[in-house]
């Protein structure tokens, strides 16, 4: 049985925020050229700039397969190749792990964030929910390691390695501890 630990993040802490974006009366060309600029794979469609209401998505497998493999113009509209709804969205407020939820089931790599008016706040990709949870997880078995670890267990470490670590070659440096080896290595000397 595998335990899932909750994390107590939101969307909004993973979030890219204040994404690019295009109406849906936009050129398909004009999308691309924002995408390779901007170094994005989707841009959320919205109905206009002041209200940033989301009504589709475009990404850049629409405007390859929708577009040119269809042998579609550059200068027809967004409206022509954009996702539309309904659409898989998520809530600034909602939990990291109901956001990863939703992209296992809608089969998708990213999601707009909404907020409580359905304006388009941010974009949110697996790969910032992975890096933003395994900082999150790093750190807290760091802390965990550094609670239960006693002075004496350092001071040993520091002499001998770690328990699992790769055995000491004593000829070597005989005289230094490892820790001062490693801080040796680390740190290069400068002539007096």
């Amino acid at each position: 049985m595998v335990l899932r630990e909750r994390t107590e993040m939101q969307a909004r802490d993973v979030m890219c925020p204040n994404p690019s974006v295009v109406t849906r009366n936009e050129s398909v060309a004009r999308a691309a050229t924002m995408m390779r600029e901007r170094h994005v794979g989707v841009l959320p469609v919205i109905d206009d700039l002041r209200t940033r209401h989301l009504v589709g998505i475009v990404t850049a497998r629409d405007i390859v397969v929708r577009g040119v493999a269809a042998d579609r113009q550059g200068d027809r509209c967004i409206a022509d190749l954009m996702t539309q709804p309904p659409l898989a969205v998520v809530h600034v407020d909602d939990d990291v792990d109901d956001v990863v939820d939703v992209m296992n089931r809608e089969r998708v790599r990213r999601l707009p964030v909404v907020d409580d008016r359905q304006r388009v706040v941010g974009i949110v990709a697996m790969s910032d929910v992975t890096k933003r949870l395994y900082a999150v997880y790093a750190a807290r078995s760091i802390r965990e390691r550094s609670a239960t670890a006693t002075t004496e267990q350092a001071v040993t470490e520091c002499r001998t390695g770690p328990p699992d670590g790769p055995a000491l070659d004593s000829a070597e440096t005989p005289s230094l501890p490892l820790c001062a080896r490693r801080r040796r290595d680390l740190w290069p000397r400068t002539p007096p």
